[in-house]
């Protein structure tokens, strides 16, 4: 009993000494993803968020251009138009992408008034949607490249946007 009462101790002491030399713990990042809808010039979401406010808010495609097919009618959610109203994917004019931008840094400054410290949404650097026959999604923004200019997208690229995708060795893209 005697042996087992000192073992004890001495595990105690040797833990104390160990503990002592530790960091102080900090809370962990409260990180919220919302691929929801209807957050533009929305103060009833910007309410509910102020209730328990993020360090991190991650959004899905609430952008003023999408990954997927560049400067589009549908904001927010995940892969827009996939099964949706065509008119989802109609072509934003750069009049309507620079009112989109207005209404991103309306919501950005309210949110973080109401205290969420960073704001980012989702964006991809190598998927891209549309149909390279009709010219519809991406590839329609590539063809009206020079349109958008003021946005600071660089020179068009080159190629088509068809030559940027992965293939297999045939040829074949699956």
């Amino acid at each position: 009993m005697r042996s087992a009462m000192v073992a004890t101790i001495a595990v105690l002491l040797a833990a104390n000494s160990a503990l002592a030399t530790r960091e102080p713990t900090a809370p962990p990042v409260y990180y919220l993803i919302d691929y929801g809808g209807n957050h533009l010039d929305n103060p009833k979401y910007v309410e509910w968020v102020k209730e328990l406010p993020p360090e991190l808010l991650h959004f899905g495609k609430d952008v003023p251009m999408t990954h997927l097919w560049g400067p589009i009618a549908a904001v927010g959610g995940e892969n827009q138009a996939h099964g949706r109203n065509r008119a989802d994917i109609r072509r934003l004019t750069p009049a309507e992408v620079r009112e989109r931008i207005a209404a991103l840094q309306r919501m950005n400054k309210a949110l973080h008034e109401a205290g969420v410290k960073m704001v980012m949404p989702y964006i991809s650097a190598i998927t891209y949607a549309g149909d390279p026959k009709t010219r519809e999604g991406f590839f329609s923004f590539y063809d009206h490249w020079d349109e958008y200019a003021e946005f600071g997208l660089g020179p068009r690229p080159k190629t088509d946007p068809l030559e940027w995708t992965g293939r297999k060795a045939d040829g074949s893209f699956s």
